[in-house]
């Protein structure tokens, strides 16, 4: 018992040694990392903000909200008017961290990749492209085939830091995202400031309304860049764009009256084995969900496919006009053929029909991928006309 209790005397005093001898080798070797890691930055800054242009007695700046919301890690401010900003991002993947340094006329100086888990490279040589861009400007340079999610990430986190450039400077910018925005401007029209909107699965014609955005306050209509709204009962809150109270009156109406009578059986009719859900509203109108086989079904095996279907809604009249589409859900390749869940890809399809398909632009360097699609929606289309034979 006595030398147990012994045992654990000692290791308690070796312990207390060596959390000794630990903080006071801390106490003498953390100044020396922090100046190295500092060193480490202070090098990495100036190659993004070339000396001459970047002041020497530079300190880290306190990020502020604003300049969070748009992705800021850490920022530098020049005694000589430039900025230097570190930018989180995500492209292919998460946790791609660029650095970018912006002169003191909000051009982009120089950039570097910090950290990145993309897996073609192009984030490593990107930044050459946009040596010298501004604002005015960055949106112009093109993206990278192949690898548009990474190259898109980058040239969108150049765009942040030289609007961190103008806050850091003491300026404002809207830091809203494009559906902030929207979403904004459909709450002035419509007299309100938070409703929040969807924008409506067109299951019927609108005539010249493009859109149609609805809300628990009312609606807004958009036509030509332009938008009008009624409350929930119809009555026109505001009009600033082109269209007529009757245009406005029937676009309201029709989605007002756009419930699903039911779901259409149709076992024994020759639709297309796409096909895989039908439904048939009140104005005679069928919302057709069809399977695509996109890369993620016809693609070499060896190039690590999902082996499933890209799945579509397809709004379409009983004639064969497509009136709307949307993108369910899909397993193509990050960064090409997903391109088939961006709105401006499957929105093309709104107002085609069979003799119009080949109109739609393909999505680059996605054959699979845009083939497969078009075949579905061609499904959608010709089993819309099946079924109104039918009496479906």
């Amino acid at each position: 018992m006595k030398k147990s209790l012994s045992s654990v005397i000692c290791l308690t005093v070796i312990s207390l040694v060596i959390t000794a001898l630990l903080a006071v080798t801390n106490a003498f070797t953390a100044p020396i990392i922090e100046e190295a890691e500092r060193a480490a930055a202070f090098g990495a800054l100036t190659k993004v903000l070339p000396s001459g242009q970047f002041g020497a007695d530079c300190e880290i700046t306190e990020i502020s909200d604003d300049l969070k919301k748009i992705g800021v890690e850490s920022a530098y401010v020049s005694s000589n008017g430039g900025c230097v900003v570190t930018i989180n991002t995500a492209g292919y993947s998460t946790g791609l961290k660029l650095m970018f340094g912006v002169d003191g006329e909000g051009k982009i100086a120089g950039s570097e990749c910090l950290a990145s888990s993309e897996t073609l490279g192009f984030e490593k040589t990107y930044g050459e492209n946009i040596l010298g861009a501004d604002l005015n400007s960055i949106d112009g340079i093109n993206t990278v085939a192949g690898a548009t999610k990474t190259t898109t990430a980058y040239r969108n986190a150049a765009k942040s830091a030289m609007q961190a450039a103008i806050i850091l400077g003491g300026g404002t910018v809207d830091t809203r995202s494009e559906e902030e925005i929207l979403n904004d401007n459909l709450n002035e029209i419509l007299g309100t400031t938070a409703a929040v909107f969807t924008k409506w699965f067109k299951t019927a014609d609108l005539g010249p309304v493009e859109n149609a955005y609805v809300s628990s306050l009312g609606f807004v209509f958009e036509s030509e860049g332009a938008f009008a709204s009624t409350d929930r009962n119809g009555s026109i809150v505001n009009n600033a764009s082109s269209l007529t109270e009757a245009d406005i009156k029937a676009a309201y109406e029709a989605i007002a009256s756009s419930d699903t009578i039911a779901d259409v059986d149709f076992s024994g009719v020759a639709v297309s084995d796409k096909v895989t859900a039908v439904q048939k509203y009140a104005n005679g109108n069928y919302v057709i969900t069809v399977k695509g086989s996109g890369f993620g079904k016809n693609g070499p095996a060896e190039y690590g496919i999902s082996n499933e279907y890209i799945i579509i809604k397809v709004a379409v009249t009983p004639d064969g006009k497509i009136l709307d589409c949307v993108t369910v859900s899909q397993a193509e390749t990050e960064g090409i053929g997903s391109a088939c869940a961006d709105p401006a890809y499957y929105s093309q399809y709104a107002g085609k029909d069979a003799s119009t398909l080949d109109s739609v632009d393909a999505i680059a360097g996605a054959t699979f991928t845009s083939k497969g699609y078009k075949a579905a929606v061609n499904a959608a289309i010709e089993s819309a006309k099946v079924l109104k034979e039918a009496g479906k």
